[in-house]
């Protein structure tokens, strides 16, 4: 074999092994989720709080905003029958000053925000051609 063939082996072989070790590695990689600060917003219900169980299991510290006082207690309850930590803050994301209030208290009682999961939000259900932009 000439010299520049078995060159040209030995660097596409060694690129393709690179490759491989570089998508074992990205595998094999975990997040540690214990003791992190996860705000989640629509987290007393729906896929909002099957996000929270799941960060839970994990260890996060969990902090739920919602507009509805009462789910927000029901699942702060189920939560933490399981052992999680959890903190609950009745919240409406479409009004600016109330989120920031409630960064700014949850930033003041844990010192950081590390995970944040934006799932609130309404479900508008109709024909696209009677769809508004204000719908989306």
């Amino acid at each position: 074999m000439k010299l520049k063939t078995r060159l040209a082996l030995a660097t596409a072989t060694g690129l393709g092994l690179g490759l491989a070790v570089k998508q074992i590695q990205h595998a094999n990689r975990t997040i540690d989720f214990a003791g992190r600060v996860a705000v989640i917003t629509g987290g007393s219900r729906g896929l909002g709080l099957a996000i929270a169980q799941n960060l839970a299991e994990e260890g996060a510290r969990l902090v739920l905003l919602a507009r509805d006082q009462e789910e927000l207690e029901q699942a702060r309850q189920q939560l933490a029958e399981w052992g999680a930590e959890v903190e609950i803050k009745p919240c409406d994301v479409r009004d600016k000053e109330e989120v920031l209030q409630c960064i700014e208290q949850v930033v003041e009682q844990y010192g950081r925000i590390d995970i944040l999961i934006n799932d609130a939000g309404v479900t508008q259900v109709g024909p696209l051609e009677h769809m508004t932009v204000k719908d989306f």
